[in-house]
């Protein structure tokens, strides 16, 4: 299986250059200001902290569907091209490496095309996907509108693209299909699910420390449609909340990954010494530099929540108070299934709901004993394996 691992600077399609702080919120900051936070502190009421634990509550319990378990037969002997969102991304490696697993088990064979992080190099691995006569092809975190030649001409060679993370061309769909994830072929409406979820748990933990107002600092990278779904929902979660807190837009490129973008996590955290919180929403960010940046202030106390709950180290050292675990695996053997659904004859419009969902970990709540990753509610490989199986046997 064909691999390639070049730097990647993150797990975004890189489409801006420029570096934008600004805020909104109940006053005008921005990442570097020094306004008031709004507010005092107060302190928590029993009915408010009933409230706060209820939330808490929910979110430690986790909020997933299972996947479909009437599915059809794997389609075997297919060559099938993944291409990559960037191997020395942590994530997408990932991603790959859970793709490849379940392609196995359907019986492909698999290329995994680096494309670095370049919509360029994307859409040239598209091409030469197509150039090989490839049966199927698999995106990660690419939008339609940076990869549309090389969609084009799959659909052109009658090669069935599946996506993942990527929002497709809004007047005519190029991708074959977007994986079906909680009842919806669109990311933005799973993220926008996520954003309102982080911000939900966020205000509880403040509540729960009688925090009603105050600085809460979003490091927000807006470049790709599901990174902005995220964050315009979480904003108007926790403004609706929160009305007294003063959320600041810490705002970044992920061309300025790693650096200048450490520079400007580190000195939004510095230049605002009052903040109560800390919001971000991929593990990426963090093992690329925001860790180093909360790690030499983690004695202020700050809530640090939600990321994506990829590499748990961080809240065993303390530097992240709460993760929202998004298992990308999950989803990548749903994107599998659907690839198989298509290759089977399955309609687009026909694909089923392939269930996934997120759940919360911190000191106390979900946090493996030994292993990394934190643990889906059910084993959702075997579920698939089982289901895959039961479709050959008949």
């Amino acid at each position: 299986m064909a691999r390639n691992r070049p730097w990647l600077v993150a797990f975004a399609v890189c489409l801006a250059a420029a570096q934008v702080l600004s805020a909104c919120g109940g006053s005008s900051t921005s990442a570097s200001g020094s306004s008031p936070s709004g507010g005092s502190t107060s302190t928590t009421g029993s009915s408010d902290g009933a409230a706060a634990s209820a939330t808490l509550a929910k979110y430690y319990k986790g909020v997933f569907e299972k996947p479909p378990t009437s599915v059809p037969a794997p389609v075997r002997g297919k060559n099938v091209w993944m291409i990559s969102c960037g191997q020395k991304f942590p994530v997408c490696t990932q991603v790959s490496d859970e793709f490849e697993a379940a392609a196995k088990l359907l019986g492909w064979k698999v290329t995994v095309f680096d494309s670095a992080g370049d919509p360029t190099k994307a859409t040239a691995g598209i091409r030469q996907a197509v150039a090989a006569k490839a049966d199927g092809i698999a995106t990660v975190a690419f939008d339609c509108a940076t990869i549309k030649g090389g969609l084009l001409a799959a659909k052109s060679a009658g090669i069935p693209t599946v996506n993942y993370v990527g929002v497709d061309c809004p007047d005519t769909p190029e991708f074959s299909a977007s994986v079906n994830i909680m009842g919806s072929q669109k990311i933005t409406d799973f993220t926008a699910k996520r954003g309102e979820a982080a911000a939900d748990f966020t205000n509880g933990l403040l509540k729960q420390r009688g925090v009603h107002s105050g600085k809460v600092l979003m490091v927000q990278q807006v470049e790709q449609e599901h990174h902005k779904a995220y964050w315009n929902a979480y904003e108007a979660k926790l403004k609706s909340l929160c009305p007294s807190c003063d959320l600041v837009r810490v705002r970044f490129t992920n061309a300025q990954v790693p650096n200048p973008a450490v520079q400007i996590w580190k000195t939004a955290i510095t230049a605002n010494p009052d903040a109560k919180a800390v919001a971000f929403n991929s593990d990426a960010y963090i093992t690329l530099g925001l860790g180093s940046a909360l790690n030499a202030v983690k004695s202020r106390g700050m809530v640090v929540c939600c990321g994506s709950g990829e590499d748990v180290k961080w809240l065993r050292d303390g530097t992240v108070t709460a993760m929202e675990y998004w298992p990308y695996g999950y989803d990548t053997w749903s994107m599998a299934d659907q690839l198989n659904q298509l290759l089977s004859g399955v309609k687009a419009a026909d694909l089923p709901n392939e269930g996934g969902g997120f759940v919360v970990a911190d000191a106390t709540h979900n946090l493996p004993a030994s292993a990394d990753a934190i643990q889906v509610p059910f084993d959702y490989r075997k579920l698939r394996a089982d289901a895959w199986a039961a479709a050959a046997a008949k």
